[in-house]
């Protein structure tokens, strides 16, 4: 539901919704979480989007699961919670939620969480990869780059660039670039921050610009630099 309301339209569709999760729609009680997550009324309202996000939860919403997991991960709108955000995930993962897989992996890989289990990673990112989760792609390719598989590493990272995902070009474009695991490549540092461009991404865009700017490893052309740091300007309203 969330994901289709006009957020113009919100204040008119607020109470019908309310309405409806008091009455046990499960997906309206989500859909009032992601109203005060995302902040669709102005300022974001955490307290509040707990409170309808665990009425959904006590439902067993799988997408509300994830998403309140993702606030204790988070720190909002008290502490971080690690164990809460696991022991969520774990319950939304076993109800088959891909994203929930994602992002349990992804406590398991990093070493910010304190809870790094390298086998645990993987196992969760092929679950979610089995379950059509584009981003768990780039995230066991980053896994398996950071081990050294290298082969296996950009064969995942390369499917997620063909699905459009921006921080897989930015990863590539930043190996390319100063040598990380690979040969300092500029041209090809050049195309992946390019294709990171043509999705309007900022930090590709401002690459793209500064390569061009400075004749950093391809043509030098400020006019062209001028009219991506144009488009940056553009995006941030600037």
């Amino acid at each position: 539901m969330s994901e289709m309301i006009d957020s113009t339209k919100l204040e008119d569709l607020l109470p019908e919704i309310q309405k409806a999760a008091v009455m046990g729609d499960v997906e309206a009680m989500r859909t009032m979480g992601d109203i005060y997550y995302q902040g669709l009324l102005g300022e974001k309202n955490y307290a509040k989007a707990v409170f309808w996000y665990e009425k959904a939860v006590d439902n067993n919403d799988s997408v509300a699961i994830n998403r309140l997991a993702n606030i204790y991960l988070e720190g909002k709108p008290a502490q971080k919670d690690i164990d809460k955000a696991e022991e969520l995930l774990k319950k939304a993962v076993e109800l088959g939620n891909s994203a929930a897989m994602n992002n349990l992996g992804l406590i398991y890989r990093d070493d910010t969480y304190n809870k790094q289990d390298l086998q645990k990673a993987e196992e969760c990112f092929k679950k979610a990869i089995d379950k059509g989760n584009d981003l768990a792609l780039f995230n066991l390719g980053v896994l398996y780059f950071d081990l050294g598989k290298m082969d296996e590493a950009f064969d995942l990272i390369e499917q997620s660039i063909k699905k459009g995902n921006v921080k897989a070009m930015l990863f590539m474009g930043a190996i390319y670039y100063t040598g990380n695991g690979v040969e300092v490549d500029k041209k090809k540092a050049f195309h992946y921050f390019g294709l990171a461009a043509e999705k309007d991404d900022i930090e590709g865009l401002n690459s793209v610009a500064y390569m061009l700017e400075h004749g950093d490893g391809v043509e030098q052309n400020k006019a062209k630099a001028a009219f991506f740091r144009k488009r940056v300007k553009h995006l941030k309203g600037l």
